[in-house]
């Protein structure tokens, strides 16, 4: 039996996009202490096979009998590579690999499996809101559509100025306009690209290639539909329901606080209020024959009849989430820079910058010449400790100051007392 175990709580699915919007892969990794002896100068490794993130190294410290550690995304950053990353064209299985060490002595090892999926893909179950990613408002591809709309709103009022005029039925001819332009580019409905492990995710087609190729499925013409919305500045939002998905969009500027909308009975009720304008964007697809008010009457319908997983608002996810960039020649992005893949000790404290806050860091121990530790705010403030107890955190960068000298244990050294000693540990 070993001495130490190891969790990794991650992302089951990793893709460009994640890359390009920074968003934690690792969660967290957990280290427990097997055994009823204390094991110093423990640290772990986090590596990936293959590369697609730069390889991290953390300290623990020393572990009491039985202890377990939690190490949140706050106090390490996985990097994943854009050059790996941006290359994928199909979907491959990849590995995160943990090592931990006590000084110089691997004692714990294993592999935990993870996906990596291709520029365009989507992994739609494990977190829908990456599709905000895939709607592109600045595409030039966009500006003929966008041109042609603007041709088919009124003579005297021809912009395509969102919000501006705070008419919610000059917000709906906006829309409709969109519509009669897609629809002229008779683009043909398709099954959706093949992906091989469908229970992660979707493989999606881009704006440019719904509009070149004149090919698409629900998911591929409702993000080309907001797409348009929001380069026209308005409001959209993709209702995805189960096994389809179609588009939305705020008929008065605001909207809801929720980026990730789950609440059913929310939906209809802005759908009863005419705040919502829903549209079915398979409608604009060869062969549908509807008009505009058609394909609205049939996305509500599709609303109605249950299956209602979520609503995405556009413009609330672009506070985390941010459209993919535009294509680029394969040949300016240069993978001559390689990944360091050599496991070193972390130094005897992550760097972590200038403390600002006590809550939710790490704390360590200093006592005759031995580093106790990590242990959170709440084991701290259940420990006995003199005034002139060493501790520092996370973020000291290897700076110890007198127990004391933290405000959040002043109600230690009350009125001069002083707690037992720590002696013993």
């Amino acid at each position: 039996m070993p001495a130490l175990s190891a969790n990794l709580d991650y992302f089951p699915a990793v893709n460009f996009a994640m890359q390009q919007n920074g968003l934690p892969y690792i969660k967290s990794v957990t280290i427990t202490n097997l055994t009823e002896s204390r094991i110093d100068n423990v640290w772990f490794n986090l590596s990936f096979e293959p590369q697609f993130a730069e390889n991290i190294s953390v300290r623990i410290g020393s572990l009491m009998p039985w202890q377990v550690v939690e190490v949140g995304d706050e106090h390490f950053d996985v990097k994943l590579s854009f050059d790996f990353l941006v290359g994928l064209t199909e979907r491959i299985l990849g590995y995160n690999v943990i090592d931990v060490y006590s000084g110089d002595t691997l004692v714990y090892h294993e592999k935990y499996d993870v996906y990596l999926l291709a520029l365009e893909e989507c992994p739609l179950r494990v977190s829908p809101a990456l599709i905000a990613a895939f709607v592109m408002p600045n595409h030039p591809v966009l500006v003929p559509v966008l041109r042609r709309a603007s041709d088919k709103l009124d003579i005297l009022s021809p912009a395509l100025s969102g919000y501006q005029r705070k008419d919610k039925d000059f917000v709906k001819n906006q829309m409709k306009a969109v519509y009669m332009a897609l629809k002229e580019l008779e683009i043909t409905y398709v099954s959706a690209p093949p992906s091989f492990f469908k229970p992660i995710g979707q493989r999606l087609r881009l704006v440019d290639d719904v509009v070149t190729n004149r090919l698409g499925t629900c998911i591929d013409t409702s993000v080309l539909f907001a797409s348009c919305l929001e380069a026209m500045d308005l409001n959209p939002l993709i209702i995805l329901v189960e096994g389809h998905a179609f588009v939305g969009c705020y008929l008065e500027d605001g909207g809801c606080d929720n980026p990730v909308i789950t609440d059913f009975d929310f939906m209809v009720e802005m759908c009863q209020r005419d705040l919502i304008e829903f549209i079915e964007t398979t409608a604009v697809t060869r062969g549908a024959n509807l008009v505009y008010e058609e394909a609205v009457d049939r996305a509500v319908e599709t609303l109605f009849e249950g299956g209602f997983q979520c609503a995405l608002d556009i413009k609330r996810l672009r506070d985390e989430i941010h459209p993919l960039p535009q294509r680029v020649l394969q040949e300016y992005w240069d993978n001559t820079d390689q990944i360091s893949t050599v496991p070193t000790q972390p130094a005897l404290l992550p760097d972590a910058g200038e403390i600002t806050t006590y809550d939710g860091d790490l704390y360590y121990i200093y006592l005759n010449d031995v580093i106790y530790g990590p242990y959170l705010l709440e084991q701290m403030q259940d420990l006995s400790l003199l005034p002139d107890t060493l501790i520092t955190t996370n973020r000291l960068n290897g700076e110890w100051y007198e127990a004391k000298d933290f405000g959040c244990f002043a109600n230690k050294f009350i009125a001069g007392l002083e707690t037992e000693s720590v002696e013993g540990w």
